[in-house]
């Protein structure tokens, strides 16, 4: 899946600016994708977005940083010159916990006889960014798709949901490194 098609999946679904997360209208969405194969899920796409006083050329690195600050590596990285650009990794691969923190404070994925799924399996995520310009700043609408894995059970795969605090971690490294 080419980077422009996932820039238009983003902007497609960043018609709705909110500081709050809202489900789009149900689809079927791209879970994870790579060049072998593409997962899909049936269940509303959260999005979270907050506004930046910064304008994208200036939130763009910054958000770049906070990406990595939380553990992400970001292997999508489209600052365009259009006034839009994309920050993200769609798809990487975590056991327990991403950075410091276990994965269930950030995904639901349900529960196992030891405890959250997210914290016990292994979870392939993707985590991407849209940044466009709004007035004099910015809007940043992220969202977040995941699944867990049971390697233990021969790959039994279960979808996980984002609680929203990943997308909210990620939205306050990046307000506090622009000093906002």
């Amino acid at each position: 899946m080419g980077t422009g098609r996932i820039a238009y999946m983003l902007f497609a679904l960043s018609g709705c600016a909110t500081t709050q997360t809202t489900p789009a209208p149900q689809t079927d969405r791209i879970v994870v994708a790579d060049a072998d194969r593409t997962i899909l899920s049936h269940e509303d796409i959260p999005i979270t977005a907050v506004t930046v006083k910064s304008k994208p050329d200036v939130v763009l690195p910054i958000l770049r940083a906070s990406y990595e600050e939380l553990g992400i590596k970001v292997q999508v990285f489209d600052a365009t010159g259009t006034g839009f650009g994309q920050v993200g990794n769609r798809y990487f691969i975590k056991s327990f916990k991403l950075g410091d923190t276990p994965l269930s404070r950030y995904l639901d994925c349900g529960n196992t006889i030891t405890g959250p799924a997210a914290d016990n399996y292994k979870v392939t995520m993707s985590i991407f960014s849209l940044v466009s310009p709004t007035g004099t700043g910015s809007t940043v609408q992220t969202h977040v798709a995941a699944r867990a894995d049971d390697v233990a059970a021969g790959g039994a795969s279960l979808s996980c949901r984002s609680i929203g605090t990943l997308e909210a971690a990620l939205h306050r490294a990046l307000v506090r490194r622009l000093g906002e």
